[in-house]
């Protein structure tokens, strides 16, 4: 059983502070709410006061693992943008944190995609959330992280999404 550190309210703010909270809360593992890009690259390093053996071994002394990220960060360079080069981005970050994810022993990354006016996405933009998502499967295989949807999607529109990308480490959250 987890939580997300943003459920932890200002507690979740100080990474450290969110893992010893969660763990004495009697938690086994944190969603941790990816809000800073150099963070989540400092955890694609092994070593170093902000890498990812520092944090699994924080994870350890608090007695709650690192479960999962909910990239926060992804809404601007999400898969649907019209610009090419938004979309790049957003693989690029997201297989940064796939990497980063397996680094601290994480299981999944959410990827957050929610738009208030409307459930589905249109056609072209469904096509290009499904391009993206082929393009970071091999990375999420290769890791062994799942990419988890995190939408507002109906749950036809998931299935097509999911079953056009065809990767076993490729779900909905």
């Amino acid at each position: 059983i987890g939580i997300r550190t943003a459920s932890l309210g200002p507690l979740g703010d100080d990474l450290p502070g969110a893992l010893g909270v969660a763990g004495r809360l009697g938690y086994d593992g944190l969603e941790v709410v990816t809000r800073d890009a150099d963070q989540l690259r400092s955890w694609l390093e092994e070593e170093g006061p902000g890498g990812a053996r520092a944090l699994r071994e924080l994870a350890a002394g608090a007695g709650c693992a690192v479960s999962s990220f909910s990239l926060a960060i992804f809404r601007p360079v999400n898969f649907t943008q019209e610009d090419e080069g938004l979309r790049r981005q957003g693989v690029a970050l997201l297989c940064d944190a796939l990497q980063a994810c397996a680094n601290v022993g994480g299981a999944a990354v959410l990827v957050p995609h929610f738009d208030r006016q409307r459930l589905d996405v249109d056609a072209a933009e469904e096509a290009r959330f499904v391009d993206g998502l082929r393009a970071c499967a091999p990375v999420a295989e290769r890791t062994g992280v799942s990419i988890a949807l995190e939408t507002s999607f109906s749950a036809a529109q998931l299935g097509r999404i999911v079953g056009a990308v065809g990767s076993p480490r490729v779900g909905v959250y």
